[in-house]
């Protein structure tokens, strides 16, 4: 089990420990550093911990046994290569180094297919006006309304929570996402609280409810992204809500190479 707070482990050892009568042997798969596996130990339990972690394996033998000095700053002076040298680099030196090991690379092997230039305007160091491009929002004449994307606490990435059981219990307004509209947009295209409207963008369109709300401005619209999956695989109950990924513009940073999840224009109507 992954790793938690001391008192939640007690908790769920103690749990587990009263399923079954008396102390028996355990396989704790996946054991970590063994903080479930020491508390069964000390119960009389014989267990048995498996795990892949090369770190997690040393820590098993170490134990408790370590030094403070090992236990807190064991690697520090390899990786850090002693006191008052450079803990971490900056975002700028980041961009340095990484163009100087493409350069690298590039030479030692002969590649001609790489726009080294290009590489190096994306990683200078201090801000260009190129790094401020594309701007495809500045393009999209008659798409009035920004389209940015969120997380919702109880997703993950394009959906694949949409089938946790426990979440769809207990998250009965999870089931599927909806439109953020200011009241001031709503209202003017004749929309009320949970009803349909269509998205519109240059690559798509989609329907989805709408939530009017005054936690977004009037030019913009939001949804989370992890609702309305299409894979056959997935059970009707897991495609609620609607794909907002039909509808995003695909102009990745010139730094970083993100999509542009939260720059794409769009316009809104009553469904």
């Amino acid at each position: 089990m992954a790793s938690r707070r001391f008192k939640t482990i007690d908790m769920h050892v103690s749990f587990m420990a009263g399923l079954v009568c008396g102390p028996t042997k355990v396989l704790d798969l996946a054991c970590g550093p063994g903080l479930y596996a020491s508390r069964f130990t000390g119960l009389g339990y014989e267990v048995r911990g498996i795990d892949f972690g090369p770190a997690s394996i040393e820590y098993g033998f170490y134990g408790k046994n370590l030094s403070a000095h090992d236990a807190y700053m064991k690697g520090v002076e390899a990786k850090f290569k002693g006191n008052d040298k450079p803990k971490m680099l900056f975002y700028c030196d980041i961009l340095v180094s990484s163009y100087d090991k493409v350069v690298e690379v590039v030479n030692e092997n002969g590649i001609t297919n790489i726009d080294l230039p290009k590489y190096k305007e994306a990683y200078t160091a201090l801000p260009q006006k190129e790094h401020a491009f594309p701007v495809p929002h500045l393009e999209a004449d008659g798409y009035d309304y920004y389209m940015v994307t969120f997380k919702s606490m109880y997703r993950n990435q394009s959906g694949n929570t949409a089938t946790n059981p426990i979440l769809n219990e207990v998250v009965r307004d999870n089931v599927r996402n909806s439109v953020w509209i200011n009241p001031v947009t709503a209202a003017s295209i004749g929309v009320s609280h949970g009803e349909n409207v269509k998205l519109e963008s240059r690559v798509g369109s989609i329907t989805a409810k709408a939530k009017v709300t005054e936690g977004i401005r009037p030019d913009t619209l939001g949804m989370s992204y992890h609702y309305g999956q299409w894979s056959g695989g997935l059970p009707e109950y897991a495609r609620k809500g609607a794909w907002i990924n039909k509808i995003l513009e695909q102009h990745p940073c010139l730094i970083s190479g993100m999509d542009s999840f939260n720059d794409t224009k769009v316009r809104i109507s009553k469904a």
